[in-house]
């Protein structure tokens, strides 16, 4: 029963043995799993980390890129806005410097018709005027002449009757003479 109890001692001493070394083991081992879960996990982990930091690089870089989009957008937006205010503002003062050319023109154009036609209307009426002047002037020589014909008319007429009347007399006096010698001459016969 010695050997018997020294059998078991030592086969619950090996067995202590073996288990204080297999705890050990399974404590070393479960340590190694945790290590390699750990690096597995940690390289899982590193490589979901590194494909997320990818993904939000990429879906910042989108987001960047369409915000990027949007304000090159919302500029040019603004700038073809301001590109349409300036054309237009510089479209305007080139029409109404055109617009006010063109009145100038127009106004230089009537006031030349218009003094055209006043100096049309003006020599007209001076031609007017003048012959108008010379009707009355014409009239007035005219009447002129009737009068000085008139009065040289009746001139002539009391110088006519005066000749006449000097003649008559002259020839009644020499008819007289001549009645008184013709008669003179009978009374003496």
């Amino acid at each position: 029963a010695k050997q018997n109890a020294a059998v078991r001692i030592q086969a619950w001493w090996r067995m202590t043995l073996a288990k204080k070394n297999f705890t050990q083991l399974k404590s070393k081992a479960v340590v190694l799993q945790s290590y390699v879960r750990m690096v597995q996990t940690r390289s899982k982990f590193n490589i979901t980390r590194a494909k997320v930091i990818a993904i939000q690089r990429w879906y910042r870089n989108v987001k960047l890129g369409q915000q990027i989009r949007m304000d090159y957008l919302q500029r040019r937006s603004q700038i073809i806005k301001l590109q349409a205010l300036v054309r237009g503002h510089l479209a305007r003062r080139t029409y109404l410097r055109t617009k006010e050319a063109a009145v100038r023109i127009q106004a230089n154009v009537k006031m030349l018709i218009q003094r055209r036609r006043y100096q049309k209307l003006k020599n007209c009426t001076i031609l007017l005027q003048k012959t108008y002047r010379s009707m009355v002037q014409m009239r007035q020589v005219r009447n002129d002449f009737l009068q000085q014909r008139k009065s040289a008319v009746v001139v002539q007429s009391y110088l006519r009757s005066y000749i006449a009347r000097k003649e008559y007399l002259k020839q009644k006096s020499s008819a007289i003479v001549i009645q008184s010698y013709v008669r003179m001459h009978l009374e003496r016969k």
